[in-house]
């Protein structure tokens, strides 16, 4: 049995949608004494629905050219968490990052993403022409292969990128900038695909953060999510045909260039 004992927990405002600056401001990290155990991204979502560029937005924007700004959908999903990664840890730690992927980004009914063709600063600044309610399925898998090349780039991490599945007890679809033609496109999809409880979710991920490595099929920067419908047969997506993508390093290259630019790096 195990002794009672005390948990202090620190809560830190962190916003996606944030500046770089305000976000290492609002996140404190005393990098001589914290030990970082393990980094849980969350899900994102959809966007506030100012998913075009506007000259209004100065959230995140390139040093060498400020007229390139991501948009809302790529704040939320991938520019405030890696952020967010970068300021918490320090080049020599060796830690578990587990990022939120979904099955939009490879099993989106009568949807082919040719992710070798697709320009990837277009689809993270918001200027590039997709069909409806697309953007999200794109900045996933665009999320997927940058935190594929994160895990090249920092071997001493372990990074897995996961999807809870198609949950339908969740805010997502309620969001604002989901039309209705969407929601319903959506309720559709997971009718024939089907969806789980959000415990059944939220398992995935615990268990990716604290369950160690187990086979060859797992490595850092693997993508796991549903590889059938949107809740059956979990696993790493690479092994399906239409899951091949996240494997290949060159659009990881493509994916981890693309990022960059909008951290000015």
């Amino acid at each position: 049995e195990r002794e009672n004992t005390t948990v202090q927990l620190d809560f830190m405002k962190f916003d996606a949608y944030d500046d770089p600056d305000k976000i290492r401001k609002n996140i404190k990290v005393d990098r001589k004494t914290m030990t970082i155990g393990g980094i849980l991204l969350n899900a994102g979502g959809f966007g506030d629905g100012r998913n075009k560029r506007t000259t209004k937005e100065k959230n995140v924007s390139n040093d060498t050219d400020d007229s390139l700004q991501a948009c809302s959908i790529a704040k939320l999903n991938i520019i405030g968490h890696v952020v967010l990664v970068h300021h918490l840890l320090r080049a020599d730690e060796s830690t578990r990052i587990i990022a939120a992927g979904s099955e939009a980004s490879f099993a989106t009914p009568g949807v082919t993403m040719d992710y070798a063709s697709a320009d990837f600063v277009s689809h993270l600044s918001g200027s590039s022409k997709v069909a409806m309610g697309m953007d999200y399925g794109w900045t996933k898998g665009i999320l997927a292969l940058y935190w594929a090349a994160f895990a090249r780039h920092h071997t001493n991490v372990f990074v897995r990128i996961v999807s809870p599945g198609a949950i339908a007890e969740t805010q997502l679809l309620r969001q604002e900038s989901v039309s209705s033609f969407m929601r319903t496109v959506a309720r559709m999809a997971q009718w024939f695909g089907g969806s789980h409880s959000v415990q059944e979710g939220a398992k995935r991920y615990v268990d990716s953060l604290l369950l160690p490595s187990s086979s060859d099929g797992d490595a850092s920067g693997s993508f796991w999510a549903s590889r059938q419908g949107f809740v059956h047969d979990y696993g790493n997506v690479a092994t399906i045909k239409n899951g091949k993508f996240v494997a290949d390093e060159a659009l990881q290259d493509k994916a981890w260039e693309a990022v960059n630019k909008f951290l000015g790096q």
